[in-house]
C-alpha cells in the first residue's frame, strides 16, 4: 500500500509540472507551456521536447533599413531559451509570440487553421539564428520562411510561416 501510494505521489509530482507561465511581453492567444518535471527520487516516462517543428524549408531575406537589431534579436532567442514551447491557436494572420525592443517574432499557420500548432524555443532560437547567419546586414536582420509544425495531440504537420521583424 505504501509503494501504491509513493508511485501515486511521483505520478502527480510529475504531473503538476505541465504548464507555466508565457514569455514576458504580449503573445496574444498563443499559450506558452512546459515540458513535464521530475520529481527528485522518481522517474518519469514522458519526454521533453522543445522542438516540434522540422527544420526551416525556406528562408527569405527581407533585411532593411527598416529591420530590426541583430542584437535585439540575439536576446530574444536567448530569453526564450529552456525548457518550453507555445501552443497556438488557430488563425490566418500572423501572430506575434516573442518580442524583445526591436525585435519581433511572429508565426501564421498556413493550412488546417482549425487546429492547434506546438512551436519550440528551441525551434524559435534555430530560425532566428539561422536568419542572423544568413542576411544579417549592417547591424540588422529582418527574414521569413516556412516550417512544418506538430498538431497538438497527433503526429500530423503542419505549415507555418514564421518571421522576423521589427516591434513597432
Amino acid at each position: 500500500m505504501e509503494l501504491l501510494r509513493s508511485i501515486l505521489l511521483a505520478v502527480f509530482l510529475a504531473l503538476a509540472g505541465l504548464t507555466t507561465a508565457a514569455p514576458a511581453g504580449d503573445i496574444g492567444p498563443a499559450v506558452q507551456t512546459t515540458s513535464p518535471s521530475t520529481a527528485s527520487n522518481t522517474t518519469s516516462r514522458l519526454t521533453k521536447r522543445n522542438r516540434w517543428c522540422s527544420p526551416s524549408s525556406e528562408y527569405v531575406d527581407q533585411t532593411s533599413e527598416g529591420s530590426p537589431k541583430v542584437f535585439d534579436c540575439r536576446q530574444l532567442a536567448h530569453n526564450v531559451r529552456g525548457d518550453g514551447d507555445w501552443m497556438l491557436r488557430p488563425q490566418q494572420y500572423q501572430r506575434t509570440i516573442a518580442k524583445f525592443n526591436t525585435c519581433a517574432v511572429g508565426v501564421t499557420i498556413l493550412d488546417h487553421p482549425h487546429r492547434a500548432v506546438f512551436v519550440g524555443n528551441e525551434d524559435v532560437q534555430d530560425f532566428v539564428f539561422e536568419s542572423i547567419d544568413r542576411f544579417s546586414w549592417n547591424g540588422l536582420i529582418g527574414a521569413k520562411g516556412k516550417f512544418n509544425c506538430m498538431f497538438s495531440r497527433s503526429n500530423w504537420e503542419n505549415h507555418v510561416e514564421w518571421a522576423v521583424y521589427h516591434n513597432w
